[in-house]
């Protein structure tokens, strides 16, 4: 007998299989259903990059709880400085008003301070350049 499944649950294992590991069917189905396709996370870590740039706190915080990648590098900047720099690296070099409160957000949810841009500069090298304390100590 051919079985035919929407979109969303053709990726899902067989349930024979799901009862022989002995997880179950909802929750193997949910895993699957929340997980994103490759445009939903480009899009959301178009939105971080854009937050980060914005200083925008809860929406940066929104992004990562909805999946973004915390590291994602792209060309974010309104100028060219700064492209393929992280989120942590925009919020950095900027140095909006809440800088060092996003970059502590950043750094507990994971960012990597030494990722460059394309340009070569780090997230900590740009908090050492510009001698802001907090976010070179949030860094170490």
């Amino acid at each position: 007998m051919n079985h035919v499944y929407p979109e969303s649950t053709a990726r899902l294992p067989s349930i024979d299989m799901v009862n022989h590991v002995g997880i179950s069917e909802e929750s193997i189905r949910a895993k699957f259903e929340s997980q994103k396709t490759k445009e939903e996370i480009k899009e959301l870590n178009g939105q971080l990059s854009h937050a980060a740039y914005s200083s925008d706190f809860e929406a940066i915080k929104r992004c990562l709880d909805a999946g973004a990648d915390i590291n994602t590098t792209s060309a974010t900047s309104e100028t060219r400085k700064g492209e393929g720099g992280t989120p942590l690296w925009t919020v950095i070099y900027w140095n909006n008003q809440n800088s060092n409160e996003i970059a502590e957000l950043l750094l507990d949810r994971g960012a990597d301070f030494e990722i460059p841009d394309r340009d070569g500069d780090t997230p900590l090298g740009i908090a050492v350049d510009k001698a802001n304390e907090e976010n070179v100590r949030l860094c170490l």
